[in-house]
Formats: C-alpha cells, structure tokens, sequence
C-alpha cells in the first residue's frame, strides 16, 4: 500500500473524480502533457477528498514541478514528458 488513503475510507465518491481526471490525461498526447498540468489536475482531487500524500511523494512531484519550469524558461517550448517519456515508458 502506498499509504494516500487510510483503509477505512469510502473509495466510492473519488472513484469519479480519479476517472474524469485520468480520462483528460490519457486522452491527451505526451507532448501536451506536462507535470504541472498533472500536479494541478492531481491536486484539485487530493484537496477535495482525504487523501495523505506521503512526503516522499510530494518532494518528487515539487522537484519535477520545479526542474520543468527550470527547463521551460530555458526554452519555453521544450517538453519535459515527452523528452523523458522512453525512461518511464
């Protein structure tokens, strides 16, 4: 278990909201993808529901936040799934 919900949490209501935020992100291509979309889609659901992202967890994400923005300003056309998409594929 990752440990984000607790075992005693009625899953039912996020199911939903997990599903329309996964549907938008995979029917999106990598290249219009970028980590802050994610975090941000992401964090809209972690707010609304009792979700317990572990600090390890939320570290990485705000480093690949930052280390993309890092990459962005550099060349604001570059993206950050898409060049590392074959390390994580």
């Amino acid at each position: 278990a990752l440990d984000f919900l607790s075992p005693d949490v009625d899953v039912s209501p996020i199911v939903p909201a997990l599903k329309n935020f996964f549907d938008d992100a995979l029917n999106s291509t990598v290249g219009e993808l970028n980590f802050k979309t994610i975090v941000d889609g992401l964090g809209a659901v972690l707010y609304q529901y009792p979700f317990d992202v572990p600090a390890y967890y939320a570290l990485i994400l705000r480093s690949l936040t930052v280390l993309e923005g890092l990459a962005l300003y550099a060349d604001p056309n570059f993206k950050v799934l898409a060049a590392s998409y074959p390390y994580f594929a």
